[in-house]
């Protein structure tokens, strides 16, 4: 590799506010590349054997409440389909 692609790699990275982990999604629009915004899109990642959720910016508590009623319901719902 030569030396310039590591430092345009770093630019990019800065600029966007990427950790080294964060995938990317890219998509072309007739000429360009479009990078569409991927903050909130939380990763998981298992450590010590619990999936962890790794986000740019912190979840508020209000998110995780309504996100743990949603997932409840539909698990809920799931259980009492007729078998």
């Amino acid at each position: 590799m030569k030396k310039g692609k590591h430092r345009h790699q770093n630019l990019l990275r800065d600029k966007l506010q990427l950790a080294p982990a964060n995938q990317l999604k890219m998509e072309r629009d007739e000429e360009r590349i479009v990078v569409p915004p991927s903050h909130g899109a939380a990763q998981l990642k298992k450590r010590r054997g619990v999936w962890v959720s790794y986000s740019v910016e912190p979840l508020t508590a209000s998110t995780v409440r309504k996100t743990i009623e949603r997932i409840r319901r539909e698990r809920d719902a799931h259980n009492l389909e007729p078998l």
